[in-house]
């Protein structure tokens, strides 16, 4: 079968096997044999990270979309517009939360003494 008839999400898991399949013949990873084969490296967490900054700026889209409608009259859906706001107010709310914690977890490991 050519690239071309394969889908995005197809190419997608083609490339994330090739790289755990790349990880897991990595000479610098040891690994053990009570790891279970669910856990993922702590060298891709900028996937999930960027998975999530994607979510809450898409709702902050959405809700800026929403209100700038209410404002030019285009819209009369004020409940939906105000309930877009209150979601993208939280999720960052809740994003600089978990900033503020890894950056918190971060300076405490740094100052660790050897």
């Amino acid at each position: 079968m050519e690239l071309t008839a394969i889908g995005n999400s197809e190419v997608a898991m083609l490339q994330r096997m090739q790289t755990h399949e790349q990880i897991l013949n990595s000479p610098v990873i040891e690994h053990s044999s009570h790891v279970s084969s669910t856990s993922t490296s702590p060298f891709l967490i900028a996937a999930p990270i960027n998975s999530v900054l994607d979510v809450v700026n898409d709702q902050q889209k959405v809700a800026s979309q929403k209100v700038t409608a209410i404002e030019l009259g285009q819209s009369d859906d004020l409940i939906g517009a105000t309930v877009a706001n209150q979601k993208a107010s939280l999720s960052f709310d809740m994003l600089m939360q978990v900033r503020n914690k890894m950056v918190s977890n971060f300076n405490d490991i740094f100052n660790m003494s050897i």
